[in-house]
């Protein structure tokens, strides 16, 4: 049966790419203003083709957006229905991740020697960045399980 996408639904959607995309548009808006030389072009062309990723990411992101059913799937029972929940727990986790990485930034920076040093920083700092690669495996398990929705739908299969 096709689900229509919740609001809520989409809002985690639109927020775990926005994760997504933040870092790579930074680093790519980095890239090319230090770029010099042969080895500067070369970054600049790579910051380019980035920055064409994360234009992608904003055009998704507008699309579901705008269009109520963009995130409409068929979710039938079994692995199907499993790997919607498992990407759907990614992409909180994700947002997780985005509260974790703009808090702890804020509260370490309020008073940075309260932290013991700068090796617990270091430590937390690898920790809140592993908890991002959820956003990435999230929506790709949530968009998996929508891509065999459809195909289960074409077979004819309940």
């Amino acid at each position: 049966m096709l689900q229509p996408a919740s609001v809520t639904l989409r809002s985690i959607y639109c927020l775990s790419l926005a994760v997504i995309i933040y870092p790579i548009a930074t680093m790519s808006w980095l890239g090319l203003s230090h770029s010099e030389g042969a080895m500067g072009a070369m970054g600049a062309l790579l910051s380019v083709v980035w920055i064409g990723f994360a234009g992608l990411g904003i055009w998704r992101i507008f699309q579901v957006v705008t269009k109520a059913d963009t995130l409409d799937s068929y979710v039938y029972s079994g692995v199907v229905k499993l790997l919607r929940a498992i990407g759907i727990i990614g992409m909180v986790l994700s947002l997780l991740y985005l509260v974790i990485q703009i808090g702890l930034g804020a509260y370490m920076s309020l008073d940075p020697k309260s932290f013991g040093g700068s090796a617990s920083l270091l430590v937390a700092g690898l920790y809140v960045a592993l908890l991002g690669g959820f956003a990435q495996l999230g929506l790709w398990i949530f968009e998996v399980s929508r891509l065999f929705g459809f195909e289960r739908n074409s077979r004819g299969e309940n």
